[in-house]
């Protein structure tokens, strides 16, 4: 893929504080002959005025012409051509220019080739957004997949072929509605077709992965937008079944919504610095199509609070969450349903608090 530089936006050179450190990274592996770029959703969040966690280095040093340079940088992924240098603060992951096969273990491609120039390696990147390259150097952009003007019109677009990338790691259908949603994006055409095409790959993605998704999807402002693009796209019944039973379920006088609407609401409304009363608010109607009772209109939904509680804990123990965090969030459920009086006592209280915890 041809390369064509162009002069980088000033939202990323107005930051030249907070890339000084990456930036002598790049200098150094210039310094020995290389070519380097900061790359991905560093440049994307700059660009887009966004908080940036961390910052990531393509190259076209191999792994061991990088381990002469960093002898003592960390060999977090060395067989997949990245290391992590620790002589910046935060650390940044410094990766060879590469292209890659298939994700046969839905983890890792079965194989990776070195030597390839920036264009191959930018056109491996799930999407056009997460696809441009910024030299700190000369102060210029590479974006060879129109991922700026996806910026700018707020697209997620797959680079390339959508159902190609899709098949290369389903993970990726998760990604692109996690986007959607953190981003406030909306799905290109083309990319939310092949997220329906391809749903059935993510019957191949390890439980692990796709709690991490989950997990950062649900520190979007409004993670309901990414369930609500599952659940059109089909990408649901393969995450949380559970929640699409309650998906036209109405409830009561009381309620306004259906339980999929209700729980999402919720959902939104949870403080988004706190992961476990969102995973609370996720979960505590997650009962309620399984204990309806009485009409259309005026359903009763009794004990769904303990029936939640044990379903949240098989829904997290199939995401592989750690048995502290299983343990919380379904106690969370399990008391969603407490209604406090005047009446209560300090001591009543506390044993409460004690219960379920202070979140």
């Amino acid at each position: 893929m041809e390369i064509h530089w162009s002069p980088a936006p000033p939202q990323l050179l107005k930051l030249h504080q907070a890339y000084a450190g990456p930036k002598s990274l790049v200098e150094k592996l210039n310094r020995a002959g290389f070519e380097a770029y900061l790359v991905g959703g560093a440049v994307r969040d700059a660009i887009l005025g966004r908080p940036i966690s961390d910052w990531d280095i393509a190259t076209s040093a191999d792994p061991q012409a990088m381990l002469s340079i960093w002898p003592r940088a960390v060999p977090v992924g060395i067989q997949h051509g990245t290391l992590l240098v620790t002589e910046v603060t935060p650390p940044v992951e410094i990766t060879a220019f590469r292209t890659e096969g298939p994700y046969e273990d839905q983890r890792h491609p079965d194989w990776v080739s070195f030597g390839v120039d920036l264009g191959e390696d930018l056109k491996r990147r799930d999407f056009t957004i997460n696809a441009l390259a910024f030299d700190p150097v000369n102060e210029r952009l590479a974006d060879p997949t129109g991922g700026l003007a996806d910026l700018e019109r707020g697209l997620i677009r797959a680079v390339g072929n959508p159902d190609e990338r899709f098949r290369e790691d389903a993970l990726r259908l998760l990604r692109a509605v996690r986007f959607a949603a953190t981003l406030d994006f909306e799905l290109e055409p083309k990319t939310k077709a092949a997220l329906s095409k391809q749903a059935d790959g993510l019957k191949r993605v390890a439980p692990e992965r796709i709690r991490e998704e989950l997990l950062k999807l649900l520190k979007a402002e409004r993670p309901s937008k990414g369930f609500r693009a599952m659940k059109e796209s089909g990408l649901l019944v393969h995450v949380l079944p559970e929640l699409l039973e309650g998906s036209e379920m109405t409830q009561n006088s009381y309620h306004a919504h259906t339980v999929f609407d209700h729980i999402l609401h919720a959902v939104d409304a949870a403080p988004r610095d706190n992961l476990r009363v969102r995973l609370g608010a996720l979960f505590h109607d997650i009962a309620k199509p399984r204990t309806q009772g009485g009409v259309e209109g005026e359903r009763t939904f009794y004990n769904h609070e303990g029936v939640g509680s044990k379903l949240t804990q098989e829904i997290m123990t199939r995401l592989r969450f750690p048995k502290r965090e299983i343990e919380y969030v379904s106690g969370l459920v399990q008391n969603h349903m407490f209604y406090y009086t005047d009446e209560w006592s300090d001591g009543t209280v506390r044993r409460f608090v004690n219960r379920v915890g202070r979140d």
